[in-house]
């Protein structure tokens, strides 16, 4: 009488793996195609939306913890791995999705947050997108100061 039980539940854990499976490639779907949605529209905002990208607190009572990115290139050039629209597409989503981490885990926390791009003259044009994000961009030449 063994052999039955243990066949019913060899059929039982792969359904379940099999289900587990199927729900992992949904959300890893819908992931993508939420961020596609996010980047490929984000040039278009006058603002981001407010699910994105929260308004960044003007006057805070708790203490702040600043982080810095540095954007030092647009791609496109002669020696460039990305053209340009390939590297604004990468700047953006990294940008947002460290922003949004971020946000999330300031939400609990005694601390309140900064973001700050510093920008190399150079990358000066795709640095747009940095402040529709949140973040406070600082034109500055290399080394930073």
């Amino acid at each position: 009488y063994t052999q039955p039980v243990l066949h019913k539940t060899m059929v039982s854990f792969r359904k379940m793996l099999t289900l587990c499976a199927v729900q992992m490639l949904l959300l890893l779907i819908m992931s993508m195609i939420l961020q596609f949605a996010v980047i490929h529209r984000i040039d278009s905002l006058d603002s981001m939306p407010s699910w994105l990208a929260p308004p960044i607190n003007e006057v805070s009572s708790r203490p702040v913890v600043a982080y810095a990115v540095t954007l030092t290139g647009c791609g496109g050039g002669k020696d460039a791995r990305y053209s340009q629209s390939e590297a604004m597409g990468l700047i953006t989503q990294g940008a947002a999705v460290l922003r949004h981490s971020i946000y999330v885990a300031h939400r609990k926390s005694k601390y309140d947050f900064q973001m700050y791009a510093l920008v190399h003259p150079s990358a000066k044009e795709c640095s747009h997108v940095m402040s529709k994000l949140g973040y406070t961009v600082l034109i500055r030449n290399t080394p930073f100061d």
